[in-house]
């Protein structure tokens, strides 16, 4: 069964303050995929725009969860576009249970995207094997993969050929606060590329100093 320990190091993601100088620790339990008739599996250097990236929940926008997506991909070397009528796939992003991405968003209002894949791919996830972190927790993300892409009038993804994918993960963590929802954002989109993705060239870790 898939088992991976996180501890998120909060100060060296640039999180916003948090009430207690704790750091964030965040377990993830289990990652279990249900797929549709068929899977999803995009090979990166196949792309030549791009994959447009949609986060749905309503008709909110999240621009910076989206951005923090995005961050993710390209660090792993998936290009990504911001413009629907050029991308090659579109992906449709959707927390159906346990996560509100009006917490992402406002803890990554203050986040550069770029300092929390490098944390990632860095290794500033580390392995907790063992530890107890104490609170306990399930989040269902569901996944929507298409060509030629559009947004709709009420802000949702429209395409053809369209695949879907059904995330439950399973998680524990030390705190209850909008840290917590970004670390499982974060992992379930690094379990996501690492699962639908074909990405032969090696992971970049994005500069983050000032150019």
């Amino acid at each position: 069964m898939f088992r991976i320990f996180f501890t998120v190091l909060l100060a060296a993601i640039s999180m916003t303050a948090m009430a207690d100088d704790a750091l964030l620790q965040f377990k993830v339990v289990s990652v279990v995929d249900k797929q549709s008739d068929k899977d999803i599996k995009i090979v990166a250097k196949d792309l030549k725009d791009g994959v447009f990236v949609l986060v749905k929940s309503g008709s909110t926008k999240y621009p910076q969860t989206t951005k923090l997506i995005q961050d993710l991909m390209v660090a792993k070397g998936i290009k990504v576009t911001d413009d629907p009528t050029t991308a090659d796939v579109g992906i449709q992003f959707t927390n159906l249970f346990g996560l509100n991405f009006d917490d992402v968003e406002t803890q990554t209002t203050n986040i550069d995207g770029r300092k929390v894949a490098a944390v990632i791919l860095g290794g500033g996830l580390l392995s907790l094997m063992g530890s107890n972190t104490g609170n306990s927790g399930t989040a269902l993300f569901s996944a929507i993969e298409m060509e030629n892409p559009s947004v709709s009038s009420s802000y949702k993804l429209d395409g053809k050929n369209e695949r879907a994918c059904m995330t439950t993960m399973k998680y524990e963590a030390n705190k209850k606060d909008a840290g917590v929802a970004t670390a499982a954002l974060s992992a379930y989109i690094s379990d996501f590329i690492k699962n639908h993705f074909v990405v032969d060239m090696p992971a970049v870790i994005p500069s983050t100093g000032k150019p």
